[in-house]
């Protein structure tokens, strides 16, 4: 899992640093495809920001939501802790009792 500091990282070495996604990946040992989520991300949330305070150039409620977004730590939808300990011991166990039956 990818945290706050490896989010700002990725963001400075690419916008600051001018390096290429693939090159920030090998370097923080990350998928491209997540480096490339991030910036992304974050390059939409700028976009939208500057469509917020260009329409009536006065700073709202939605504009500070994004901004506060943008600093947040990463969030993980959709994960599931998975225990794989009772699994494992599930097959493990019937392995060994197949071995068992064959001698």
């Amino acid at each position: 899992m990818i945290n706050l500091d490896q989010k700002a990282e990725i963001l400075i070495k690419y916008f600051r640093e001018n390096m290429s996604q693939r090159a920030i990946a090998r370097k923080i040992k990350l998928s491209r495809t997540t480096i490339r989520k991030y910036i992304d991300d974050y390059e939409s949330k700028c976009e939208e920001i500057g469509k917020l305070t260009s329409d009536n150039g006065v700073t709202n409620n939605n504009t500070l939501n994004l901004v506060t977004e943008m600093v947040l730590a990463p969030k993980y939808e959709g994960l599931i802790k998975i225990s794989l300990y009772y699994g494992f011991k599930y097959r493990f166990c019937n392995v060994a009792k197949s071995n068992e039956k064959a001698i």
